[in-house]
């Protein structure tokens, strides 16, 4: 076996003896990191959103993240977008400091397509972030107040609705 053949056989060993399918599936992309972390406490109210992914994304799909002021009925705190040079890291940052003390939820939608128009893998964001599943209750009036994030996009072609974070702010 050449050398290439065995260093790429053994990446794979490696891969699947750290559950690196759960992340993403051959030909998707994930997300990978989130900042703030699910429900971190003490968070800086001058801080930043962050998401990571595995590979570059359709730079459109900013539109498809909110940071609701308390839960998902909240209102979405006005901010803007900036992608990374590569196009797989999203910083959302709030127009003004965040209020002390206060509870945020970030959503992230389940219609968003990487670089090659695939939908995203939220399996690892699930399994190894803390992230809850949106649902459906949440997005149809539930939670979200009749005002609803239902228009195109935050459902995947796939029926889900993305994914939920919260966090504390500092007090």
């Amino acid at each position: 076996m050449k050398l290439g053949n065995l260093l790429v056989a053994g990446l794979g060993v490696l891969a699947a003896a750290c559950g690196a399918s759960s992340i993403t599936a051959p030909g998707t992309t994930a997300l990978t990191a989130i900042t703030p972390d699910a429900n971190a406490v003490g968070v800086d109210v001058g801080g930043q959103v962050v998401l990571t992914f595995s590979g570059p994304m359709m730079t459109s799909m900013d539109s498809m993240i909110a940071l609701h002021d308390g839960d998902l009925s909240g209102a979405e705190v006005p901010g803007h977008f900036m992608w990374s040079g590569g196009g797989d890291s999203l910083f959302f940052m709030p127009d003004s400091a965040l209020m002390a003390g206060h509870h945020y939820t970030v959503h992230v939608g389940g219609g968003m397509l990487d670089a090659a128009g695939d939908t995203v893998n939220f399996r690892f964001a699930h399994d190894s972030l803390g992230c809850t599943w949106a649902t459906g209750q949440m997005m149809g009036g539930g939670m979200m107040g009749g005002r609803g994030e239902m228009g195109r996009g935050w459902q995947g072609s796939n029926g889900n609705y993305g994914m939920t974070w919260g966090f504390h702010t500092t007090s």
